[in-house]
Order: C-alpha cells, then sequence, then structure tokens
C-alpha cells in the first residue's frame, strides 16, 4: 500500500526482523542480485533495502541458507554492512545497493551449487 515503507521503517526502528529476497526475479526472470557483473538494477528489493536504510539507519544484513544432505537446511548470517554516508540521499542509497550486492554476490560465488536460481539464469544474448 501507499504507507508501506514507512511501516516497514517503523518495525525496523523497534528492533524488528524483515526479510526481503535480494534474488529476486522480475519480468526478465534474471535475478536483481547479485548482478554478478552486471550494472546494479533501478529496481526490486535490493533498492527497497538499500531505501528503508536510509530511511532507519539499520545496519542490512545478509542471510543465506545452505542445504545439507537430506532435508535438512542451515541458515547463516553475515555481520551488519556498514555503510558511509555521504554525497546526498541518491549516492548513500547506491551505495547501500552496491554494498548489499556486493555481500551477496561474494557468497553465491562461494556457493554456487547451493544457489537455487542458477539453472534459471540466462546470459542475456546467448542463444537457447
Amino acid at each position: 500500500g501507499p504507507h508501506m515503507g514507512a511501516r516497514l521503517a517503523a518495525a525496523l526502528r523497534r528492533g524488528d526482523t524483515l526479510l526481503l529476497h535480494l534474488d529476486e526475479t522480475l519480468t526478465s526472470g534474471i535475478p536483481t542480485s547479485p548482478r554478478l557483473g552486471r550494472a546494479l538494477s533501478p529496481t526490486g528489493n535490493l533498492l527497497y533495502a538499500a531505501r528503508l536504510w536510509h530511511m532507519t539507519g539499520v545496519a542490512p544484513q545478509l542471510a543465506w541458507v545452505e542445504r545439507l544432505p537430506g532435508p535438512r537446511f542451515r541458515v547463516h548470517t553475515g555481520p551488519p554492512l556498514e555503510v558511509p554516508r555521504g554525497g546526498g540521499r541518491q549516492a548513500e542509497i547506491r551505495a547501500c545497493m552496491q554494498a548489499l550486492d556486493d555481500a551477496a554476490d561474494a557468497v553465491v560465488r562461494a556457493n554456487l551449487l547451493q544457489w537455487l536460481f542458477l539453472s534459471e539464469f540466462a546470459i542475456q544474448g546467448s542463444a537457447g
């Protein structure tokens, strides 16, 4: 709704946890994060996470799931990301998006076989 950002920001300020899936796929079918060397997407949860950080000052923190043998999983969390302030709102939001994407990129590259959407990833301009 029209006030969702304010409600989410209030929840973060209260200390609530908010989970946003950064590896969402939009209409292109290509995950919005990690970008794996591509330019940052101007839309999606990466942008929303950065805007919420800017609104609240609550440091974003990356979390991911590791598949274990059998029907078991392990949840990992990285440290809160330190994102520098300065340069104005747009520059700060972009810096936060880049910090989140860099953290996600490192996790995915280190665990390529764990990343669920890898089989659906298509390189733009490739055949088939």
